[in-house]
């Protein structure tokens, strides 16, 4: 078995809490070359930001796009109220209510990518546009109360 490095391979100082390894092991340089290659990097590559930029836009869709299939098909891509299948209008819903709260801290693909980690999990449903909007100003959704008004008043929820 190999032994693994004590020094840095650029500046060959030990590994110690003042000057530490970084994060990828198998580098064996310090924190301090580390951050000094990459300086070093981007005066050498002056239009690496706008490379990247150009990759993200055609990659990021890609990935929303995989991640939001397979929560859709977690959740039955249907409306949980009214039964909607088009998916364009179908969104995810947060049954706790904090739902902006979260898109604001991760974004939509980080939202994604936490309902898939977390094993989709019941606080979540799809709702379409409509239903979401009326659950959103705090009322009861129309479907639910025509539901309800077939199946007949149920301790005074129905006027």
């Amino acid at each position: 078995m190999k032994k693994p490095n004590t020094n840095c391979r650029r500046c060959e100082e030990p590994f110690t809490e003042g000057n530490p390894r970084t994060r990828r092991k198998d580098w064996c340089i310090c924190v301090k070359c580390y951050n000094l290659y990459q300086l070093n990097w981007k005066k050498d590559n002056p239009d690496y930001r706008a490379l990247w930029n150009a990759r993200a836009k055609v990659v990021i869709p890609q990935y929303k796009e995989k991640y939001k299939t397979i929560v859709f098909n977690a959740y039955g891509n249907a409306c949980s109220c009214c039964g909607e299948t088009i998916r364009e209008f179908l969104t995810i819903e947060h049954k706790n209510g904090r739902g902006g709260e979260h898109r604001r801290k991760r974004n939509f693909l980080g939202v994604l990518i936490d309902i898939i980690r977390a094993g989709f999990p019941p606080e979540y449903c799809l709702l379409c546009m409509n239903c979401n909007w009326v659950e959103r100003k705090g009322k009861v959704c129309p479907h639910k109360l025509a539901k309800l008004q077939i199946v007949g008043p149920v301790e005074g929820k129905v006027a």
